[in-house]
């Protein structure tokens, strides 16, 4: 490396820092705000003399709903721009590891579906952020059960690929039409209402920025029999 190219990657580096303490700032003062928004109304609804009619109560009812989104968004967007601009070092894991991590989180979710999951695993040694990757099948199994009309079956495969793992996680959801594939995977993409299924659109693009760190690659497609879809992800083999 020349000291042309050292120098940029100096630079690089300083800029990152400097984004980070600047996202940090912005959420911190944001988040303050709207912890107060929610405490004074929640103020206004316990400690006032006067009777308030059905439609006020429903109006507060909203900005405390809207407050705790915005709350939610935030959270969002400060682990998104972590991923962009943090340099995680990675070492030899378990791939099994965050995936069981990952299983036990969404339990009580799943069971409140009355769902259940299958799996079908070989041994999978990556390079990797346990942390990570923990989120990352998080967020795809929270979709495989949110987005299910009925009691969510996922399907979880890992494959060793001439020289890659691939992994494969299906469900029995709705399914995602074949010109949304790509689309899911930008930052606030929504397929659907608010008011149908939760969520803020950022899932996915925190999904596919982590499998991009540890050199992976993720996309999806429709299941061929029945309904839902099927999630591959690909990472290469430890050297």
């Amino acid at each position: 490396m020349n000291e042309k190219e050292v120098q940029l990657l100096d630079e690089l580096k300083g800029l990152r820092k400097d984004f980070r303490a600047f996202c940090s700032r912005i959420s911190s003062d944001l988040h303050g705000s709207l912890r107060n928004i929610g405490g004074f109304v929640s103020l206004i609804e316990g400690h006032s003399t006067i009777e308030f009619d059905d439609k006020v109560k429903r109006y507060l009812s909203f900005v405390k709903e809207g407050a705790e989104k915005a709350e939610t968004l935030i959270g969002a967007l400060t682990e998104y721009s972590g991923l962009l601009t943090e340099d995680k070092k990675l070492t030899t894991i378990s791939l099994e590891e965050p995936l069981n991590l990952a299983l036990s989180d969404i339990g009580p979710l799943l069971r409140e579906r009355h769902g259940f999951v299958q799996t079908k695993l070989c041994p999978v040694e990556i390079f990797g952020d346990v942390g990570l990757l923990r989120k990352a099948f998080g967020y795809i199994l929270d979709n495989a059960i949110i987005y299910s009309r009925t009691a969510p079956h996922i399907d979880i495969k890992f494959e060793k690929k001439n020289a890659m793992y691939l992994i494969s996680i299906s469900d029995n959801g709705i399914g995602i039409p074949d010109d949304y594939h790509q689309k899911v995977f930008e930052p606030f993409e929504r397929l659907h209402p608010a008011e149908y299924f939760s969520g803020i659109g950022l899932g996915l693009s925190i999904v596919k920025r982590i499998i991009n760190l540890h050199r992976g690659r993720i996309w999806i497609e429709n299941n061929e029999i029945g309904y839902g879809t099927t999630v591959f992800i690909v990472f290469p083999l430890r050297a």
